[in-house]
């Protein structure tokens, strides 16, 4: 990331420091930032103006017409998503997505069209300030709690801001989440429901799980036709229906979005194929939650009868700590893990040294083997020495765990993928 934004001209800085402001008259800062932090106290002795990242992105979108993409699981493939219908239906729109479009050399997508799609975060609920034309919610569920509060808070924190929302922006949501469409319910305005559900306006049904992705039928209002999906799991076709919704609203002709979502390449670290060495398939994804978790291991079986050994990385310290039991039920599916440390992020390490008990609870519920080994080293011996030809070795992190991979496949005997890892199974 650095080395691209220095190639566009940004001057980077690792490391904070008063000197690194230079004559800047505004700064940016996003939650993770302490109000002790130098840059952020020189600002202030300066009186520079101070601007949070979600206040930014608003700013940005109000010279746009304005899709914001928010919820708990599923926003930036949803954005990357909606993003690629729309620029493949000629809108070309401005994009900022949460994580590198497979193919695009990183996250936005610069077009000029009238038209902007952004990720909108509800981690520290600044998704709030977004005054977009359409809103998108995939689905609400237990986290960043430690923020609202409770799920209740969470719940209606997003339920004012659909509130006060302009009378004719549209919102679409994800259908087949039962406490999103209870903490949206008797709204005075249409939703335009997306997912599995009978009763959901854009509906998938008829997966059909293949090498490359998932082929299912796909029914609007006004239509109903064939889509093939590189992606695997359901998870991601609730996703694309979402997109689709959102790209018949924004005014993509039907007849373009079959071919348009074949030819979506994906997300960097979202069930990303690293590499493949003796027949030993390794695959990076960014799931971090037990919904998450349980989400990709789903897609994983029911795409290939491969033996999967997981390398989970706990991504927070108050989310592991919240969840640490969840996590091991997440993890069923798997036939063999290991657990690292937890990557507190922006996070500080508790008092106590931050540890977790996944394993123990693992171990307790005795469905899969499991230990925990923290030295990244370690993990690649482990690995290495017990993959075989046929294995699936995921990598779960949102964490900094990808490091391993060029050691892990030279292990292995293989090399890294150039091609930006489109999702595939080899049949």
């Amino acid at each position: 990331m650095l080395a691209r934004l220095r190639d566009l001209g940004v001057t980077c800085h690792v490391g904070h420091d008063a000197e690194n402001l230079g004559d800047a008259r505004c700064v940016v800062v996003s939650s993770a930032i302490p109000d002790g932090n130098p840059e952020l106290r020189a600002a202030a002795d300066r009186d520079a103006e101070v601007m949070h990242r979600g206040d930014l992105l608003a700013r940005i979108a109000l010279a746009r017409r304005a899709i914001a993409v928010t919820g708990s699981h599923g926003k930036t493939t949803t954005t990357g998503l909606v993003a690629h219908l729309l620029r493949a239906g000629g809108k070309d729109p401005l994009a900022l997505v949460g994580g590198d479009l497979v193919g695009e050399g990183g996250n936005v997508l610069f077009g000029g069209g009238e038209h902007m799609v952004c990720e909108a975060d509800e981690s520290d609920g600044s998704f709030a300030r977004l005054r977009p034309e359409i809103a998108v919610v995939t689905n609400l569920d237990d986290e960043h709690l430690d923020h609202y509060g409770d799920f209740d808070g969470l719940a209606k924190t997003v339920r004012a801001w659909i509130e006060e929302l302009d009378p004719g922006a549209r919102v679409c949501i994800g259908a087949d989440d039962p406490r999103l469409r209870g903490a949206l319910g008797g709204l005075d305005r249409r939703l335009l429901t997306c997912g599995f559900s009978v009763d959901a306006d854009v509906r998938a049904d008829d997966l059909r799980p293949h090498a490359r992705g998932t082929r299912f039928r796909l029914t609007t209002p006004d239509a109903e036709f064939e889509v093939d999906l590189p992606l695997p799991g359901e998870h991601n076709v609730a996703n694309a229906t979402l997109a689709i919704g959102v790209a018949i609203v924004a005014g993509v002709a039907i007849d373009d979005v079959p071919g348009a979502i074949s030819s979506f390449r994906g997300i960097a670290r979202r069930f990303e194929v690293k590499g493949e060495a003796r027949g030993v398939l390794v695959v990076e994804d960014y799931a971090h939650h037990p919904t998450e978790i349980a989400a990709v291991l789903r897609a994983a079986r029911r795409h290939e009868d491969r033996r999967i050994l997981v390398v989970l990385q706990p991504h927070r310290h108050t989310r592991t700590r919240a969840l640490e039991e969840a996590f091991a039920v997440s993890l069923d599916e798997a036939d063999d893990v290991i657990v690292t440390g937890i990557y507190g992020a922006d996070e500080a390490r508790p008092d106590d040294g931050g540890d977790h008990a996944i394993v123990e609870h693992l171990l307790r519920r005795g469905r899969v083997s499991a230990r925990r080994v923290d030295a990244f080293d370690s993990i690649v011996s482990c690995v290495a020495d017990q993959a075989r030809a046929g294995d699936l070795v995921l990598l779960l992190t949102a964490g900094d765990l990808g490091r391993i991979v060029p050691d892990l496949l030279g292990r292995l005997g293989g090399e890294s993928r150039s091609d930006g890892g489109r999702p595939q199974f080899p049949s």
